[in-house]
């Protein structure tokens, strides 16, 4: 399951980045530290689920970058049903909510920068989204860490 996250965050990080100019140094944010208020199989069942709407979105992701414009709707919709999925998990402890709130950061970051691109807004109004959902992949591997601690 690790190796499977590690390589899709890996994916996505690449696509992020070929979408524009390098992002800013993010500011570290704080990681939840493990408590024992976490049950192994509550953090398993969790990760497991995340995984599936993570390798999905990593999907979506993947053909909207060689998508044209005009086919992108679709798409985008299909990303606005896997946030509302992300959003709904059920999270066991702490860590599970940081996780997911880190996941949601990006997908929203990803979903305007689709937005705008449809809307034809200007690149930088653009990049500015895409580079939003760069800062947010820290995050989320931070959370995923001290989540997977739990196992």
């Amino acid at each position: 399951m690790r190796r499977d996250y590690v390589a899709l965050m890996w994916i996505a990080a690449l696509l992020l980045v070929a979408c524009g100019t390098p992002a800013p140094t993010p500011t570290p944010s704080p990681v939840p530290t493990p408590t024992p208020g976490c049950p192994a199989d509550g953090a398993a069942e969790y990760l497991n689920e995340w995984g599936r709407i993570t390798a999905e979105w990593d999907d979506l992701i993947e053909l909207a970058g060689s998508t044209p414009r005009v086919n992108l709707p679709p798409l985008v919709q299909q990303m606005q049903g896997l946030r509302r999925e992300q959003v709904g998990l059920d999270a066991p402890c702490a860590e599970a909510e940081a996780l997911t709130e880190a996941s949601v950061e990006q997908m929203d970051a990803i979903i305007e920068g689709y937005l705008a691109f449809i809307r034809q807004e200007s690149d930088s109004t653009v990049e500015q989204h895409f580079g939003r959902a760069r800062q947010a992949a820290p995050k989320i591997g931070r959370a995923y860490q001290a989540l997977d601690a739990f196992q």
